[in-house]
């Protein structure tokens, strides 16, 4: 229990009587030791003022130690104030600024006022060359170059700024000057030149110890400026893989997309495949569907997936890996044998939307104009990011995992898990073999009525059947799922359903979809177009079910 529980049980009398003062055992005199059970023997309470009198006594006694004590404590403090005197404050005011220009080459007259650079830091010498009023790395002109990097570098190679002045000094080895951390050489604009060195990091490891070349005053340079200088050679490489290109168009209706890709490589063994967006023109089915797969099966897309293969039109690696790399660097990222190849084309898409009519109903125009195809190629994958090339830039780019949509994109996974999916406003007919006989659904569209329930004629054998409860047979079949991959032969396996569609006007069916049993959990369903998958066997038998109640007059279930 609490202590605030425990106070509550009090009663207000308790509350505000102060405690009784607990008996003191009489201290009996005695030449020997004293006996300390004597008091428990001989218990003897003395009166109230001998208790009080020599508590009083020791109470004065308590006083004097405390005042001694205090005031050895106050001399300890004069002590060590006068020995130990306070610490000046280091940091200046933010109110003043302490900053020292050591040189200041900065200019309007042009745009970048450095005209060569050599750095030569402890691992690599660094050149640069200006080139149209732009810095350009020798060895790498070829090479995209990372503007930002590049326009720190040219900044610091221009303005000179220390944090703090700290003068002439002789022991120039205890700033790191013996072998310096930098020795650099820039020219100018106007034909001078300067020559500086940074020796070690000041011990705050937020700065950098800075002095012209042969001379002997010290500055602190700002991290900034010393991190711009200090900057690997591939550091001024472009780490844009890729850009999203321009559409040549101003107009809010126009956007760049990702129009078509195929993807192959290891990772996909012989289940390579190629997709692209769907379009005005494709049938009126895979309208729902943002794009479809064109190889090996011609099948609509899984959306959860479309929306950043969409947007997949621009590309920002974590860092340069190697330029110009060999054959045996090629091999050792990896791209001898690609994770992933992707080859796609970016085009920019214009979506026109035409005048309302009188129900207010718009039609909309998209077209797509190409704009840039590229090939793309995934090495080896190494702490969670991979090696990458594009097109023929001789650039070994690390990319996260996280950015590349495709790296691991499997068919099976971006198809769409319905085994079919077909708009009943295109069906000409629907034709079902099971055990117990065929029934050939042929159906009539009557397009200039808005109702579902009479824009369509479902007829079977002279016999004319419900159209909604027609619609719910056709969609169970349809919500029939891939469930795994078929492994297993279906010979000498029962043939329990054969489902074949046909189009409007046309003889062929463009679908046959015959369904095995294998378990009684498990069946086959072997598509005419080479797909084969395990599927259950539930949700065939009930499409089966709802088929038979419609043949036999029975309630068909709408969910």
């Amino acid at each position: 229990m609490s202590l605030e529980h425990e106070q509550d049980k009090l009663s207000p009398t308790e509350e505000q009587s102060a405690p009784a003062e607990p008996a003191v055992p009489a201290e009996e005199p005695s030449a020997g030791a004293p006996d300390p059970f004597a008091a428990l023997e001989n218990p003897t309470v003395r009166s109230a003022a001998d208790l009080t009198g020599n508590r009083r006594k020791k109470k004065k006694t308590l006083i004097f130690s405390l005042i001694a004590v205090a005031a050895a404590l106050a001399v300890v403090l004069v002590l060590l104030l006068v020995v130990f005197p306070a610490k000046e404050e280091e940091t200046p005011s933010t109110d003043t600024d302490t900053t020292v220009t050591i040189l200041d080459k900065t200019t309007t007259t042009v745009a970048v006022a450095v005209t060569s650079a050599t750095l030569k830091q402890k691992d690599a010498t660094l050149e640069f060359v200006n080139k149209d009023d732009s810095l350009l790395q020798k060895g790498y002109e070829d090479l995209p170059v990372h503007s930002t990097n590049m326009k720190a570098l040219a900044g610091s190679l221009t303005l000179y700024k220390a944090t703090q002045d700290i003068g002439e000094k002789d022991n120039l080895s205890d700033f790191g000057f013996d072998a310096p951390s930098l020795s650099a050489t820039v020219t100018f604009y106007d034909g001078s030149s300067y020559a500086f060195e940074l020796g070690n990091e000041t011990p705050d490891g937020k700065s950098w110890y800075f002095r012209e070349k042969d001379k002997n005053h010290i500055y602190i340079l700002d991290g900034d400026s010393a991190a711009a200088l200090l900057q690997a050679p591939l550091s001024y490489v472009s780490t844009d893989v890729l850009t999203t290109p321009s559409t040549g168009s101003d107009s809010t209706d126009t956007d760049v997309v990702m129009r078509n890709m195929s993807l192959s490589g290891s990772v996909r063994k012989d289940k390579s495949f190629s997709f692209r967006l769907v379009t005005s023109g494709d049938s009126d089915t895979f309208l729902y569907y943002d794009y479809i797969i064109t190889s090996p099966y011609t099948k609509g897309a899984n959306s959860s997936y479309t929306s950043s293969l969409e947007n997949f039109t621009s590309l920002t690696a974590d860092e340069v890996i190697a330029v110009r790399p060999s054959a045996a660097d090629l091999k050792t990222y990896g791209f001898d044998d690609p994770t992933t190849v992707a080859q796609f084309t970016l085009a920019a898409r214009t979506t026109v939307t035409g005048a309302t009519d009188a129900s207010g109903n718009s039609s909309s125009t998209t077209t797509y104009k190409d704009l840039e195809k590229h090939t793309m190629k995934l090495g080896k994958k190494n702490n969670n990011r991979y090696y990458v090339m594009i097109d023929d830039v001789p650039i070994v780019y690390a990319v996260t995992a996280a950015s590349l949509p495709v790296a691991e994109l499997q068919y099976d996974d971006f198809a769409d898990e319905l085994l079919f999916l077909e708009d009943i406003a295109e069906m000409g007919s629907f034709k079902l073999t099971t055990e117990t006989g065929e029934t050939d659904f042929a159906l009539t569209h009557h397009p200039e009525e808005t109702d579902n329930a009479k824009n369509l004629t479902v007829t079977a054998g002279g016999k004319t059947y419900d159209t909604t409860d027609f619609r719910y047979v056709v969609r169970n079949f349809m919500e029939i799922k891939r469930y795994s991959a078929l492994t297993k032969s279906t010979d000498g396996q029962p043939l329990k359903l054969t489902l074949a569609i046909t189009r409007s006007g046309e003889k062929k069916p463009i679908l046959t979809i015959k369904f095995y049993e294998m378990s009684s959990n498990l069946y086959a369903a072997v598509l005419d177009n080479g797909e084969k998958y395990q599927v259950k066997a539930s949700e065939v038998k009930n499409a089966i079910t709802q088929y038979e109640n419609l043949l036999n007059g029975k309630t068909v279930i709408h969910s």
